[in-house]
C-alpha cells in the first residue's frame, strides 16, 4: 500500500514523472477541441473522440484522488487516453496552424508548455537535466519557427520546426523509460518505477543487495524450507497453510499449487473467516497451520480475541500488537521449539526454517525475507 492519494497526486513527485509528463497537454487538447467544435453537429466523430478519452482520463484522475493505497504502476491505465489526446491535439493544432489566423499560436503554446512541464516534473531530482538542455534548445528553435511571424517560411523550415518541437517533447520523458533498465532506477519487482523515487530507490541506495531482482519463478531459500515442512507434516488436512493476507502466501502460491486459505484478502481487512469458522476448520482437522505477519491489519479470525481460541496450556500464541512488531526471538531451531511445545509454536522464519539469519537466507530485499517478524502458528484441534 501507498500514500499515493488526493488531487494532486498525479503530479507528485513520484507519480508524476511515471504517467504526467503529457497531461498539460491533453488537457489543454480536450478543452481546445470541444471549444472549437462545440457547434460542430452532433456526429461529429472528431469530438466523439476527444470526449471519450477525456472522459477516460477524467473518470480515472477522480478515482486515483479520492482512493488511498494506489501504486504507482496502476497509473498506466491513464497512458491511453494521455497518448490519444496529446497526439490528437497535436494534430488538431497542425491543422489550426496550416489553417492561418490567431489560432497558429496554439501549436508553438502547446510545444512550449510541454517542455516546461518537463522541467517542472523533472526539478526535484534534475535527473534529466541534460536531457533538459537539448529539449529547451529543440523548443526554442520549435518556437521560432513556427510563431505568427514566421507565415512566409518555407515549407522545409515550417516541417523541421515541427520535428524539433515534437523531439522536444520526447525527450526528457524518453530518458526517464529507459532508466527503468537499470536496476537502480527500476522500482522493486512488484511496484515498477522509472527514476530515482519511490520507497525502493532511496533503501537501495543504503543496501545494494536490495537492487537484486526477486525471481518469480524460484522461492527463496526460506520459502523452499517452509515449504518442505508443512508438506511433510500435512496429515490430510484440506489447507496446507492459511495466511492472514494475500501478501505472503502469494510467494509460497508461486512457488508450488498447494492449498492455500487467503484470509483477510489483499489489504488483511476482509473479515473472512470469522473466528468461530477458523476454529471450526481446525477442530475439523481440515487446517493445521497459520501464517501471520504485522504487515498486514488484523482480522477477526487473526486477532488475539479469535486465535485466543485455540491458545493451548503451557504455549500461548503471542500475537502482534497492531501497529507493533511481535518481540524477537533467539536463534531456536525448529526441532527444539516442537519439543518445547509440541501443540501450538511460534517461529520466527527466517531464522528457525532455515537455521540462518535473515542475511544467510536470502540477504535483505530477496524475495521473502521483508517479513522477517511472520509467525507460523501450528495447532491441533
Amino acid at each position: 500500500m501507498t500514500g499515493n492519494t488526493g488531487w494532486g497526486m498525479l503530479v507528485n513527485h513520484t507519480v508524476g514523472p511515471q504517467i504526467a509528463w503529457f497531461l498539460p497537454l491533453a488537457v489543454l487538447a480536450v478543452v481546445t477541441a470541444l471549444v472549437w467544435r462545440a457547434r460542430e453537429p452532433r456526429t461529429d466523430l472528431l469530438r466523439a473522440g476527444f470526449l471519450l478519452w477525456g472522459g477516460w482520463l477524467t473518470v480515472h484522475a477522480v478515482v486515483f484522488s479520492v482512493s488511498n493505497g494506489n501504486h504507482v504502476y496502476y497509473t498506466a491505465v491513464l497512458a491511453p487516453a494521455i497518448a490519444a489526446l496529446a497526439g490528437g491535439g497535436l494534430a488538431l493544432f497542425w491543422s489550426a496552424y496550416e489553417a492561418g489566423g490567431r489560432r497558429r499560436l496554439w501549436l508553438p503554446s502547446a510545444i512550449a508548455l510541454t517542455v516546461a512541464w518537463a522541467l517542472v516534473l523533472d526539478r526535484p531530482t534534475w535527473f534529466a537535466s541534460r536531457l533538459l538542455v537539448f529539449a529547451v534548445i529543440f523548443a526554442v528553435c520549435a518556437a521560432f519557427g513556427l510563431w505568427p511571424s514566421a507565415s512566409r517560411a518555407s515549407r522545409r523550415l515550417v516541417q523541421g520546426s515541427v520535428a524539433a518541437g515534437i523531439a522536444a517533447t520526447l525527450l526528457v520523458p524518453a530518458g526517464w523509460a529507459v532508466s527503468s533498465l537499470d536496476p537502480h532506477f527500476a522500482g522493486a519487482s512488484t511496484s515498477p518505477t522509472a527514476g530515482p523515487v519511490g520507497e525502493f530507490h532511496h533503501r537501495a541506495l543504503h543496501d545494494p543487495p536490495a537492487l537484486r531482482r526477486a525471481e518469480l519463478d524460484r522461492p527463496s531459500a526460506r520459502d523452499t524450507a517452509l515449504l518442505d515442512y508443512l508438506v511433510a507434516h500435512r496429515k490430510g488436512e484440506k489447507y496446507l497453510l492459511a495466511t492472514q493476507a494475500a501478501y505472503p502466501a502469494e510467494r509460497l502460491l508461486r512457488a508450488q499449487a498447494q492449498p492455500v486459505l487467503v484470509m483477510g484478502g489483499f489489504t488483511g481487512k476482509t473479515p473472512f473467516p470469522s473466528a468461530p469458522q477458523l476454529a471450526n476448520l481446525i477442530a475439523t482437522h481440515q487446517l493445521r497451520y497459520v501464517l501471520l505477519t504485522h504487515l498486514r491489519p488484523t482480522t477477526p479470525a487473526t486477532s488475539a480475541h479469535g486465535l485466543g481460541l485455540l491458545r493451548l496450556p503451557g504455549c500461548p500464541l503471542d500475537l502482534p500488537r497492531r501497529g507493533h512488531p511481535p518481540p524477537r526471538e533467539g536463534p531456536r531451531t525448529l526441532r527444539r521449539q516442537l519439543r518445547l511445545c509440541p501443540a501450538g509454536v511460534r517461529i520466527p522464519l527466517a531464522r528457525s526454517l532455515t537455521g540462518q539469519p535473515p542475511s544467510a537466507a536470502g540477504g535483505p530485499g530477496s524475495p521473502g525475507t521483508d517479513e522477517r517478524d511472520s509467525r507460523v502458528a501450528a495447532m491441533q484441534g
